[in-house]
């Protein structure tokens, strides 16, 4: 027996708008990671840095959540939860948890306004997941935007047109190798 994943449809975004946000987030919370390839201290933008708190409303908590839940983001409590673990890991630069982290970001950064007005018309409606457009997925966007984030187009371009690899972007921006090897591959769009 198979169930069918049933998520909300969100207003539509292209790789590209994403990417324009996710710049537009960094200039707000870390414009030095728009200076010079880096890895971005996610969690530092997120916790340490009450800006994010004042400017979104969403609080981030690193408190467990049930078996394989790697993270969630609740627009009725303005809240963004994490398992510690994920938190600690995700401090230390592992770059699957602070990839974890950016999603959770850019489900509050990109739908954060969109859901509240949901929830507060009751007009929450959710869709198979196969039934959604991609560009109306609100997992897809999010995890764009968790690449654009930790990888920031400006900076992929610049040190992708120097030569840079794979292994090169994932040790530069502290993440994954999938990560780095799907954004090297979009990226070229950029080129």
């Amino acid at each position: 027996m198979t169930f069918a994943v049933k998520i909300p449809e969100v207003p539509p975004q292209s790789y590209k708008s994403i990417g324009r946000e996710a710049v537009e987030f960094l200039r707000k919370f870390y414009p030095e990671g728009l200076q010079k390839p880096c890895p971005i201290p996610i969690i530092d933008i997120l916790d340490a840095n009450h800006k994010f708190e004042e400017e979104t409303g969403f609080t981030l908590l690193a408190e467990e959540l049930g078996f394989g839940i790697l993270g969630q983001t609740d627009f009725c409590q303005n809240v963004i939860t994490i398992p510690p673990a994920t938190y600690i890991a995700a401090q230390l630069h592992a770059g699957r948890e602070k990839f974890t982290v950016g999603h959770e970001l850019g489900h509050a950064w990109l739908h954060g306004d969109f859901f509240k007005g949901c929830i507060m018309e009751n007009k929450i409606s959710v869709l198979n997941r196969s039934d959604i457009k991609v560009f109306r997925n609100p997992e897809w966007q999010a995890e764009a935007f968790a690449s654009a984030v930790l990888m920031p187009t400006p900076m992929v371009v610049n040190i992708c047109r120097k030569g840079a690899t794979v292994e090169d972007v994932m040790d530069t921006f502290k993440v994954s190798y999938k990560a780095a090897e799907n954004r090297v591959n979009k990226i070229h769009k950029f080129l």
